[in-house]
């Protein structure tokens, strides 16, 4: 009778079940499959976009998927990119960067960002930061077309990941300046002329203007390949985070002039812009930004806050923060 009311116990089934592995074997033979076929599948899990048979999406069937998978291979073939310099170290390219690596100035700046995100960061900003970390091993002319299967905010993710870790040139930000992109943050010994890159323009294709005439003997194929003008530059911004001691004050109120929708501005380090012009002509830059909310010009030893609030109402525009 005790037995009998006894509750019974329920044992484990034997045999397998759905969904599960008899061996760890088994299981490594399944990680390596999925691995194997490359980061498309993957990047389409995370970011909450599966395949299914006749309808991919409600909102945007088709063209959605097919930019997530242009996307995800495109990081794809950046990280094979970067492994392969990074192999030749003898290093992981997914190791947190060493001391001399990251700029020792931005160490906070690395804390906060660039530490092994959690489960809730998307697989591709991940990819994006360690892309960005090895930004240097890319370049425009190699790389142009790659890039433009980025999204813009996986570009942002990527330039402030390359500029803590000071891998950004005066060819590589190329890469970067994409016409939608939301932010940007642009820091090292970046000259002006790679800077005014930002301003909107319309260009002729990287095949045409950086590639050197002896490459080509053959130049009546040349003249038959139609030239199409890409768009250059960025027009979407609403954040900018500048940092470059050869940034000038032409070049910063170029750069103004054709990003009149920013709401963040960062110039810090700046000294050519606080040294060639005056506070009424810096003033007179952010009083032109309507949708400015925080402006901070950290680096600057006598451009204060309170040198700049008091120009600007001198001049009468509307203020914001400094740092």
């Amino acid at each position: 009778d005790s037995a009998q009311s006894e509750p019974r116990r329920m044992g484990r089934k034997k045999g397998k079940q759905a969904g599960s592995f008899r061996s760890k074997a088994e299981r490594s033979r399944w990680r390596a499959q999925v691995l194997g076929e490359g980061l498309p599948a993957v990047a389409e899990e995370v970011v909450g976009v599966r395949p299914v048979e006749g309808c991919v999406s409600r909102e945007r069937p088709g063209q959605r998927l097919e930019a997530l998978r242009r996307q995800a291979t495109a990081l794809r073939s950046l990280l094979l990119e970067a492994s392969g310099a990074v192999s030749v170290a003898g290093s992981d390219i997914f190791a947190p960067p060493t001391k001399s690596q990251a700029c020792l100035r931005r160490t906070a700046s690395w804390r906060q960002h660039e530490r092994r995100p959690g489960p809730q960061v998307p697989l591709t900003h991940l990819c994006a930061r360690v892309v960005g970390r090895h930004f240097s091993v890319y370049s425009f002319l190699e790389f142009s077309e790659v890039f433009e299967y980025l999204e813009p905010e996986v570009l942002a993710v990527i330039s402030e990941s390359a500029s803590d870790s000071g891998e950004l040139n005066a060819d590589n930000i190329r890469l970067l300046l994409s016409r939608d992109v939301p932010r940007l943050t642009l820091r090292g010994d970046l000259p002006a002329k790679a800077l005014l890159g930002l301003v909107p323009r319309l260009e002729a294709p990287p095949y045409l203007t950086d590639t050197h005439g002896e490459e080509h003997e053959d130049w009546e194929s040349v003249r038959e390949v139609p030239v199409v003008a890409v768009q250059r530059g960025c027009t979407g911004l609403s954040s900018l985070s500048l940092s470059s001691p050869f940034l000038s004050t032409t070049a910063l109120s170029t750069i103004l002039a054709h990003t009149q929708q920013l709401r963040r501005l960062e110039v810090i380090d700046c000294w050519n812009v606080f040294t060639e012009g005056s506070p009424l002509l810096f003033a007179d830059m952010v009083a032109q930004l309507p949708h400015l909310e925080f402006l901070d010009t950290s680096g600057c030893q006598w451009f204060t806050d309170r040198v700049l609030l008091k120009t600007l109402a001198d001049i009468g525009g509307g203020g914001g923060g400094g740092g």
